[in-house]
Order: structure tokens, then C-alpha cells, then sequence
């Protein structure tokens, strides 16, 4: 599934809740950015991108791949890596496509 992700898949959900299990508990993270990073590094490929959620302070996800559940989406695996807190407080955590 994640094979057929773009920049677009991410772009329309801005806002949107997806969710995590960790450590028994089930944690809201928002899609806060989706931002493309240029052309696709072979013909025909996926254009590179990124996307960032912002999740509560507490407690923050280690870096590791975690399943997240989206209402349209459903249920895929992304390699979450924690930036620090943002304005206001919130976790930020990113996901980078190649």
C-alpha cells in the first residue's frame, strides 16, 4: 500500500486523525504538513515527500515503524521520526518518502 502513496494521498487529509498503538494505549496523532521535495529520482517513479503529524507531549513515540489507522486509508506501517514539540506544545514527528 505504501508503494501507492503520494504527496497527493496526504494533501486532501490535512487535519485528520490517524492513530497509533503504543504501549497498550491507542494515541491521536493530526496530519499536520504534506509537502513535496521535487521530481521522482528515477522516470516514472515517486516523486519524493514528506509528512509531518503532531501528537500529544506526552508520551513521545520513539523513532520505529508504527501501524496507524486512518478512517480512509485504513491500516499501513510509516517509520515515524520525532522532531521536538511545536508551537503550542504538540509533539511533531515526520515521514519521509523516496
Amino acid at each position: 500500500m505504501l508503494e501507492t502513496f503520494t504527496v497527493d494521498t496526504f494533501a486532501g487529509r490535512i487535519g485528520d486523525e490517524f492513530v497509533v498503538a503504543y504501549e497498550g494505549e491507542r494515541l491521536e496523532l493530526r496530519l499536520h504538513l504534506a509537502s513535496a521535495w521535487g521530481e521522482p529520482a528515477n522516470p516514472g517513479g515517486r516523486a519524493p515527500f514528506s509528512v509531518e503529524f503532531l501528537g500529544p507531549p506526552e508520551p513521545v513515540l520513539p523513532q520505529a515503524i508504527y501501524a496507524l489507522e486512518h478512517i480512509d486509508l485504513d491500516r499501513f506501517e510509516l517509520f515515524l521520526v520525532p522532531l521536538g514539540p511545536g508551537d503550542g506544545g504538540a509533539m511533531r514527528y515526520e515521514a519521509v518518502f523516496s
